[in-house]
């Protein structure tokens, strides 16, 4: 019957154990990540900027002007988004985009001063930002937390 409700009998594996969707690794970083994310939107220097532009201007700044290839893999941005998210910051002035000489295809991206002005702002915001993410941790169980992030995306460093 459609709409039955608590059909335990779907939720256990061929081995007998039970699945419980809320304990799943998945679910829970699906719900941290929302947490962050909405952490991140109240106390933005810039609402206006997503988590994802704001780390592609981290990225810039940490490493200078570089490849749009290099920075979608820095920035952990997926090739089909970084065109979006590059025109974005391009129109807002926060990014300067050249060619490179010996390539005319390959495209550099640079932070403009509009852009370092947004880093310098978000770096304070950045650190009660993840603070506040933090809060119920802990100072064991945060070096435990972003090692194991660091581990799980392969980070490292």
């Amino acid at each position: 019957m459609a709409g039955k409700k608590g059909d335990t009998a779907l939720l256990v594996n061929s081995a007998g154990d039970r699945y419980i969707y809320s304990d799943q690794v998945g679910h829970l970083l699906r719900k941290a990540n929302q947490q962050a994310s909405a952490i991140f939107q109240k106390y933005s220097a810039t609402p206006q900027l997503t988590s994802v532009q704001i780390s592609m201007l981290f990225a810039l700044a940490t490493h200078g002007p570089m490849p749009q290839s290099k920075l979608s893999k820095l920035a952990s941005i997926d090739g089909s988004t970084m065109t979006g998210v590059v025109e974005r910051l391009r129109d807002r002035n926060l990014i300067e985009t050249t060619s490179e000489e010996s390539d005319k295809r390959k495209v550099i991206i640079a932070l403009s001063d509009e852009g370092r002005d947004v880093v310098s702002k978000t770096v304070e915001v950045g650190c009660k930002i993840t603070e506040a993410i933090l809060t119920p941790l802990n100072d064991v169980e945060r070096v435990a937390l972003l090692a194991l992030l660091k581990k799980l995306t392969h980070t490292g460093g």
